[in-house]
């Protein structure tokens, strides 16, 4: 049987200042270059199964294998990282795992009981669904469908890691 998701492959951090947590990852951490995505335009998106105007931006780069997201809110519009912030602050929020079979993912988690709290779809068409994993801060899971742009620009952002050579802190994507 084929694995209906990948390994955990990302870490994704809540931030109050993206720049600052970028830099901060660059030159303490040596993680970089980070790919900014700046107020994401989304097709749709549900926090708790209602409609939410989130406006985010987001910051990626990779070490090794691992890719770390940064997330800042730019509006207080109910979501996941409202209510983590809420709760615990700035920190690790959730890890990400990719699937090619999205749907059946999220049916494999519905029949132990575990639903969306947030999901929705980009702009180009790709789903995405926060999981209701949290047991503790930095346990939830997002599933990312592994569509063939989202694949690419994942593999474009981590090759340019593995020459990076320190300039560059944050590049616009």
């Amino acid at each position: 049987m084929t694995a209906l998701y990948s390994p955990v492959m990302q870490i994704a951090y809540v931030v109050e200042d993206i720049e600052k947590a970028a830099r901060h990852w660059a030159l303490t951490l040596g993680v970089g270059p980070f790919y900014l995505l700046d107020h994401i335009p989304f097709k749709e998106i549900f926090y708790r199964d209602e409609p939410s105007p989130i406006d985010i931006s987001v910051a990626i780069a990779y070490s090794g294998e691992i890719q770390i997201e940064l997330i800042q809110q730019h509006n207080d519009a109910p979501s996941i990282y409202t209510e983590f912030k809420q709760k615990f602050g700035y920190g690790q929020q959730h890890l990400g795992v990719t699937t090619e079979r999205f749907q059946d993912a999220l049916d494999h988690f519905a029949e132990r009981g575990i639903k969306p709290r947030q999901q929705g779809k980009t702009l180009p068409g790709m789903n995405f669904a926060y999981l209701e994993t949290d047991f503790h801060p930095g346990g939830m899971l997002e599933l990312i469908e592994a569509d063939e742009s989202i694949m690419a620009a994942f593999d474009m952002i981590q090759k340019s890691s593995k020459n990076w050579d320190g300039d560059t802190v944050l590049k616009n994507f």
